[in-house]
């Protein structure tokens, strides 16, 4: 940089870029149906929240490895951001009072009347053993790193979603649980340029899927979720695809029927020949990795995945998430062994039936 005067070591920053000339290597050089106006018409964006480590003379260090490529070309940006640090929200029970029969974007109390938590800016924070009902909406990080919602029960009425990540990099959704009545109408999910999230065993015997809605969500991993459908992903057609580079299913559990809307038999991940009469078809995801799957649906298109392997049945390796971490750091993190313990009686105090 050429003045880096303007930062301090412990600043929150972000790296940000939207530049159409970035469309062909962050969609891998697939073409955009006509009517997704933001990429086409402003170009592909993209964010990054880190971490100041250190500053030498107008060199930047960061606490975090980027896990964005950086071509200067593309006209990126660093800002820094105001952000509250150590917020923890525990061992509650929040009751709202949304009781009638959902209706997507009904009004503003379907769908986020009854919001209970939303960490907006935070870092290190966290939304643990908390029991939500009747709620529109659970949780949600809104523009922080490094934030976790773990071991949540949502339970009662359908409301519009459960825990969801927006602007956010390297947040955790971890162990949680939604037993509502129909279960909420999206899924746990990371969108609107969210990077390095992870959704790590979620239970939802008769939810709808995942949650993605699109705006440009990279590197997001789901990990052992287990829902009724496939479907849920949301998003407002002129902001899709549902998801860039980066998307990794493994062990994905789908235990209803009906894998999810627009679904004609196969997973196909880039279903942009529909007329502009039908602006919404399956999930779209930029070349995704499909580990271990079993539900009803028959195949993939592999010319639209990046890697597919087991479709039919989940893999031996249980977790990639657990996995990464104990290769990283060496062994089993004592917080991961006391949270599948924890996560284990949970599964048992809320019968969890499909």
């Amino acid at each position: 940089m050429q003045d880096t005067s303007k930062f301090n070591v412990g600043d929150v920053v972000t790296l940000d870029m939207q530049n159409p000339k970035a469309n062909d290597d962050f969609l891998d050089g697939k073409q955009p149906r006509d009517i997704w106006e933001e990429v086409i018409d402003k170009g592909v964006k993209a964010s990054e929240t880190l971490e100041i480590k250190e500053i030498n003379d107008n060199k930047i260090f960061f606490e975090q490895p980027l896990i964005t490529r950086i071509n200067k070309s593309y006209g990126w940006k660093i800002r820094s951001i105001y952000t509250i640090k150590n917020v923890g929200i525990e061992n509650l029970r929040f009751t709202g009072n949304f009781k009638e029969t959902f209706a997507h974007h009904k009004n503003a109390t379907h769908d986020s009347g009854f919001t209970a938590v939303n960490l907006n800016r935070t870092t290190h924070s966290w939304v643990q053993n908390v029991v939500f009902r009747n709620v529109s909406v659970a949780a949600s990080v809104s523009g922080g790193i490094a934030n976790t919602m773990m071991l949540n029960v949502i339970e009662g009425n359908r409301g519009h979603a459960c825990f969801n990540i927006t602007f956010g990099t390297r947040n955790l959704t971890a162990l949680n649980i939604d037993i509502t009545n129909k279960g909420q109408w999206h899924g746990p999910g990371a969108s609107h340029l969210s990077v390095g999230n992870v959704i790590w065993r979620f239970n939802s015997p008769k939810s709808r899927g995942i949650d993605s809605h699109g705006l440009f969500p990279r590197f997001t991993l789901y990990d052992n979720v287990t829902t009724y459908g496939f479907g849920g992903w949301g998003g407002n057609f002129k902001n899709l695809p549902n998801h860039l580079e980066g998307l990794v299913l493994w062990n994905f559990v789908q235990t209803g029927d009906t894998v999810g809307e627009w679904h004609e038999g196969n997973f196909n991940f880039w279903d942009t020949d529909k007329p502009k009469s039908q602006p919404y078809t399956f999930f779209t995801a930029v070349n995704p990795i499909l580990i271990g799957y079993e539900g009803s649906a028959n195949g993939v298109v592999s010319e639209h995945m990046k890697h597919v392997n087991s479709f039919g049945k989940n893999v031996d390796l249980d977790s990639l998430y657990e996995s990464q971490l104990q290769h990283r750091i060496g062994h089993t993190p004592s917080w991961i062994i006391s949270a599948l313990s924890k996560w284990q009686r949970l599964l048992a105090t809320y019968s969890i039936e499909n």
